[in-house]
């Protein structure tokens, strides 16, 4: 797009020449001048710099707020939980170290000491994360059974029982100094009338004695 400029302007100039003894020979004169114009701008038209300014910097993300944090999802927040990684389904204490795991699963043969197949899976596991898991403290593992045959009777499968697990772990590598203690029938968790209430108390529990 052309753009036109009009330009004017209007001008009056008066010269007096006077004589050396400022008389009437003196000469002067009246002048006006009126100038009118056209203005075409050549070339493309300026434009102001532009500055080059960075933007400001992305502020920095917030720290993550460790009290609305469990990573070991034991119950205890990250601010508090001086034992991180604790084994899932591990009992812990106001500072989130463990304190008992029942080793759900963990079966043996019919009236035998012996681990069964699944028993030994789920060893595999528990050993894995025991050889992971930072503390070393003690254990005991604790075999229980239900209340059929006599308490002596009991008492000694239990003890075999723990020792099988005790046996099971070290060979797997587990560091921790294990400790196999059977408790028989003594320490019920359920009804020993009931089938459901005697499969509760045969069970095996790792018991951590540093906490």
């Amino acid at each position: 797009m052309t753009i036109f400029l009009l330009r004017s302007d209007v001008r009056y100039r008066y010269n007096n020449n006077f004589d050396q003894t400022y008389g009437r020979a003196t000469d002067e004169f009246h002048d006006m001048t009126v100038n009118v114009g056209f203005v075409i701008p050549l070339g493309p038209k300026p434009h102001a710099a532009k500055l080059d300014i960075p933007p400001p910097p992305a502020p920095a993300p917030a720290a993550p707020d460790c009290s609305t944090m469990d990573s070991d999802a034991d119950g205890v927040n990250n601010c508090v939980d001086q034992c991180p990684a604790t084994l899932s389904g591990s009992k812990v204490d106001s500072q989130g170290c463990p304190i008992s795991l029942e080793l759900k699963g963990v079966n043996f043969k019919y009236n035998s000491a012996e681990l069964t197949v699944n028993a030994m899976s789920i060893l595999d596991t528990v050993a894995e994360n025991l050889i992971k898991y930072p503390e070393k403290d003690d254990i005991e593992v604790r075999g229980h059974t239900s209340s059929e045959g006599s308490d002596a009777y009991n008492m000694k499968l239990s003890q075999r029982r723990s020792q099988s697990v005790v046996d099971y772990l070290r060979m797997k590598g587990v560091s921790n100094r294990l400790t196999a203690v059977g408790y028989g029938e003594r320490q019920p968790v359920a009804d020993n009338s009931t089938e459901e209430g005697r499969s509760q108390n045969r069970r095996v529990e790792l018991i951590w004695l540093g906490n």
